[in-house]
């Protein structure tokens, strides 16, 4: 007799309709429509870590707990049969220093091998989590959201929409006379952490590199919300590009990147994305690397 599991996942709230599911049929693998008759060389499967450890703690790196590695499992089962319906013969998985990426990177990998499909691990900064700086812990906290991280996250998604690339994370942001313009932050980071335009460059640095690879493996990445977010938003806005030439330097990481469309990945998940074309794509992403690297050396 197959048991039936209850998930949070799956719970409507605007009808209050609770679904019932076996746990090893819950899709955790979204193919897009438009990968069909793609070859593996063609798309790229972005991978959301499993649930880690709720803890607050200065490194933010806590490990998976127990319950989200069979879902990490069943992710990887998942990958297999689609590596199978589209002819793949070697996986290389890209993830993050983080150990709740790389326990993740490892379990998928685990059932690449018990399948007999060659993989290769590797550790990239493109897809580390943003730095999030120094920041004071107050009183201990477990299980619940930490405030001053959580504005600190507002006033950073508040600055990206701004197109400011220099801001960091973090920062109250004093005026000439001494007035915070996010009071919220104040005396709440010793240290600062990264902006926007460090996060882009070395992002976009990863996937330059992957696009100069001709190989035939099937690139997975194992990241976190914002880079996996990122990413979509980046293939898809390249996608509508009709030439490299129509983009001025700088353009495409401020402004069209943000037009891209991308769908929410939940822990444990992944989603499989076509690749815009690669010469052009290429052309962007070299075009905005100088265009980053010149705006972080610069400074603020």
């Amino acid at each position: 007799m197959i048991g039936f599991e209850y998930s949070k996942d799956l719970i409507n709230y605007n009808t209050c309709c609770i679904f019932l599911f076996r746990k090893e049929d819950y899709m955790r693998l979204i193919e897009n429509e438009n990968t069909r008759g793609c070859s593996p060389s063609e798309m790229i499967i972005l991978v959301r870590h499993g649930v880690d450890v709720s803890a607050l703690s200065q490194d933010l790196n806590q490990p998976l707990v127990e319950e989200t590695k069979s879902d990490v499992r069943t992710l990887g089962k998942q990958m297999i049969r689609f590596c199978g319906k589209v002819g793949v013969t070697r996986v290389r998985i890209g993830h993050s220093n983080r150990l709740r990426a790389i326990q993740t990177a490892a379990i998928t990998a685990e059932e690449f091998f018990a399948a007999h499909i060659p993989t290769e691990m590797y550790e990239t900064a493109g897809v580390r989590e943003i730095y999030q700086g120094e920041f004071i812990i107050k009183d201990s906290v477990c299980g619940a959201v930490y405030k001053p991280l959580s504005d600190a996250w507002s006033v950073w998604q508040q600055k990206l929409d701004e197109c400011e690339l220099l801001y960091r994370f973090g920062d109250p942001s004093f005026d000439g006379g001494g007035k915070a313009r996010y009071p919220e932050l104040v005396g709440r980071f010793t240290k600062f952490g990264e902006h926007q335009g460090e996060f882009s460059l070395r992002l976009y640095l990863l996937l330059e590199e992957l696009f100069r690879k001709t190989d035939s493996d099937l690139q997975v990445i194992v990241g976190h919300q914002a880079s996996c977010s990122r990413i979509q938003r980046i293939f898809s806005a390249a996608s509508k590009l009709k030439s490299a030439e129509d983009v001025a330097p700088g353009q495409f990481v401020r402004f069209l990147e943000k037009a891209g469309a991308r769908k929410t990945i939940e822990p444990a998940c992944g989603i499989v994305v076509k690749k815009p074309d690669r010469n052009l794509i290429l052309t962007v992403l070299r075009m905005e690397i100088e265009f980053l690297k010149s705006i972080v050396q610069r400074g603020p």
